[in-house]
């Protein structure tokens, strides 16, 4: 008796530790691959490919030419291609640039005059890890290549702000680093002689005396005073804000330890505003910075602020306006987060700016990741229903005494005997049961047959192995009844029924039917027509539920491709135009339908037909008259 009772909750306390596990996973405290990562179990590489130009969850990001007669985002154009890409650096599988610093050489560097160095941060898919490169340029700005990476450190790095120090003829960089761990700001210097090499660390402490997540740093010298822009990233669990943007002063930038604070500071706690997107700059004594807005999503665009009120004591800003992505196929067409732009001889404005084509790398993700994800959700689900079972059965074995009485004085002779043999048996167990059997292993009063009280006492595994398949089978049934139970393994939910149009008098086709055995419909578009898609597909499985859907992502954001995943009898397949002319990536074109039917067409058998229907329609009344 007492090793049964052992045994039982030794069980129990697994399954609450499984389930408290899975459970975990799923808040996203560890990213979207979870704790428990699909990369545990593969010895390939899940979030990343390996040769050039693979691809990444993280996107890929390429950095162009940025040029403006002002300030004024309407006047800033960008080159119609990159500058600088996976592509330029030819010696390292790399799958993005960005954050890119452009470096013009000025008073004090006249042995560098002539050339341009641009300072960025490249994806190295051999380490999977963020190193820091610098290309040139002798053209200004036209035409780059690529020198070397100037900087691998064994953690993340990225933002390389580099500073020269006329006085003491030193360069300094100010890289993010806050995947060492340390909680502090690392600055690296190097000499004339040895640059654009030679990077070294300088000193690596807390500014103030506080530990933190420190990212994009970036120094701003203005009316005789450093004033340092760098950001915290938050803790979840803490309940801190994402990103908060502290401001501090000092008259000397490279001492640390110096760094004082300002009064205003946190200056920023908001998504949009509260994290650096390139360096601040400087136009007839008014302070300018830019910041990436990451309220929906990570580079959805670029905010530029202006510095109203900026002393040692008081500081204001106010948005002034942003500069958003193309919204094409072009390499800025979905995202944009970082500018650096610098003020050239005639008056007019040039630099580097970053951009990605897709919004996200999540299609990858979807593609070779999601399936693992949906896999543990539904066994964190698989294990609660256990629990509840386990917590059920218990339940009647504690308390069947009582459950018996209740039954045998207020239940009708007539219907007791109508109940089940195996429930009257239960019954007149628990008629007289006392306090010690109450406590009996659970499952010694859950084994409705001899066969299964062999595998219970022979064969435990095998047991628990059919235990677990009829567990699987109910919560499989559990949401077939009730969809929001579970997590949305894929291809099991209906979009809701939208308001449609039903005309008085629908078209008829006069040439209809068609002798067509199987159709495949197939649509796609952006996240901007999201709305119009739910419409589109919610009529298709209205009126013909058992019709497939092929939907092409041409820039869906990360949340919605979740949604779309979801729908019943839906593939989303990514929109790849690479292979194809340019104008096939320009949309408004509609060049892309003819590749994606015959892409469609393929794949299917002789007789079965390829049908495209645009985003914005809907289907009134079934497709076969």
């Amino acid at each position: 008796m007492i090793f049964k009772r052992c045994d039982s909750r030794v069980c129990f306390g697994i399954l609450l530790c499984l389930y408290a596990l899975f459970a975990v996973d799923y808040t996203g405290w560890f990213g979207r691959s979870g704790f428990i990562k699909l990369s545990w179990f593969t010895k390939e590489a899940v979030s990343h490919g390996t040769d050039m130009c693979a691809h990444d969850y993280e996107g890929s990001w390429q950095i162009g030419l940025a040029r403006a007669t002002s300030l004024e985002p309407t006047n800033i154009t960008f080159s119609p291609k990159s500058v600088i890409s996976c592509h330029t650096i030819t010696n390292l599988p790399t799958s993005f640039v960005a954050d890119p610093f452009l470096h013009i050489p000025g008073v004090g560097e006249e042995e560098l005059k002539g050339k341009w160095y641009a300072f960025y941060e490249l994806k190295n898919l051999i380490r999977y890890n963020g190193e820091l490169g610098v290309a040139v340029s002798t053209d200004e700005g036209l035409t780059w290549r690529h020198i070397a990476v100037v900087l691998a450190e064994p953690f993340h790095l990225s933002y390389p702000k580099v500073i020269f120090d006329r006085e003491s003829s030193t360069y300094y960089m100010f890289p993010e680093t806050s995947r060492s761990g340390e909680g502090t700001i690392r600055i690296y210097t190097t000499t004339p002689q040895q640059f654009p090499l030679g990077w070294k660390l300088f000193s690596a402490s807390k500014p103030g005396g506080r530990s933190g997540r420190y990212v994009d740093t970036t120094p701003l010298y203005y009316n005789g005073v450093w004033y340092i822009f760098t950001t915290i990233h938050g803790y979840k669990l803490l309940n801190e804000p994402n990103y908060m943007m502290r401001l501090f002063t000092t008259q000397s930038l490279i001492n640390t330890d110096k760094w004082i604070e300002h009064p205003s500071s946190p200056i920023a706690t908001s998504n949009r505003v509260a994290r650096s997107g390139g360096s601040a700059i400087v136009v007839n004594d008014t302070a300018y910075r830019w910041a990436q807005n990451c309220e929906n999503y990570y580079g959805e665009n670029l905010v530029l602020l202006r510095i109203d009120e900026l002393t040692p004591h008081s500081y204001r800003e106010t948005v002034v306006s942003e500069v958003m992505p193309s919204r094409s196929k072009t390499w800025h067409g979905q995202r944009i987060h970082h500018m650096d732009l610098h003020l050239m001889p005639d008056g007019s404005w040039m630099g580097l700016a970053d951009g990605d084509r897709m919004p996200s790398g999540d299609h990858h993700y979807f593609q070779r990741e999601h399936w693992f994800t949906q896999l543990k959700h539904a066994i964190s689900r698989v294990l609660f229903f256990l629990l509840v079972t386990y917590v059920a059965a218990w339940g009647m074995s504690a308390y069947g005494s009582t459950v018996s009485t209740f039954v045998k004085t207020h239940v009708p002779l007539r219907y007791q005997r109508a109940l089940p043999l195996s429930i009257q048996h239960w019954l007149a167990d628990h008629a007289s049961s006392s306090v010690g059997s109450k406590l009996d292993s659970v499952y010694s009063y859950a084994r409705p047959s001899i066969l299964l009280q062999v595998l219970f006492r022979r064969c435990p595994f095998l047991f628990g192995v059919l235990g677990g398949a009829i567990a699987i089978l109910s919560s499989y049934l559990i949401f077939r009844l009730i969809p929001g139970t579970f997590y949305c393994p894929a291809s099991f939910v209906s979009v809701p029924t939208s308001k449609t149009f039903h005309p008085d008098h629908p078209f008829v086709d006069p040439l209809a039917p068609y002798p067509v055995s199987n159709l495949q419909i197939v649509t796609g578009c952006s996240m901007s027509f999201f709305d119009r898609l739910e419409n589109l597909v919610s009529s298709i499985q209205t009126w013909e539920p058992k019709a497939r859907v092929v939907v092409y992502d041409m820039g869906f954001s990360s949340e919605q491709m979740k949604q779309i995943m979801c729908w019943k009898n839906v593939d989303l397949r990514p929109a790849n135009f690479d292979r194809f002319p340019d104008h096939v990536s320009d949309l408004v074109n509609f060049a892309f339908k003819g590749i994606l039917i015959d892409e469609v067409l393929q794949e299917q058998k002789s007789g079965d037909a390829v049908l495209w229907l645009g985003f914005g329609g809907e289907g009134p009344q079934p497709p076969h008259p």
